[in-house]
């Protein structure tokens, strides 16, 4: 199955420093995260990510970056040695 491209929405039209709203399809968040589509599903669904962050677009779902980041940070995740911060 083809991935959908990375969707970015300005968060206001007179932004000049170039901020986006970067949303992920379940494919592309799971690629993110390093984890199995069926592992992304189970933290929608339990509420693992926080549910702010999840958009319902026709029969599936949008996650943006920072609920998955807020997510990643919950888990202690350090596979990629990221310094993770989420911006409140």
């Amino acid at each position: 199955m083809q991935r959908q491209p990375r969707i970015q929405i300005p968060l206001n039209e007179w932004d000049t420093k170039n901020e986006y709203l970067n949303l992920y399809s379940p494919y592309e968040a799971a690629d993110y995260c390093e984890v199995a589509v069926g592992t992304l599903n189970r933290w929608r669904k339990t509420g693992f990510i926080d549910p702010i962050g999840i958009i319902e677009a026709g029969r599936g779902y949008l996650y943006t970056e920072r609920a998955l980041l807020g997510a990643l940070q919950a888990t202690n995740y350090d596979r990629r040695n990221l310094n993770i911060e989420v911006r409140g």
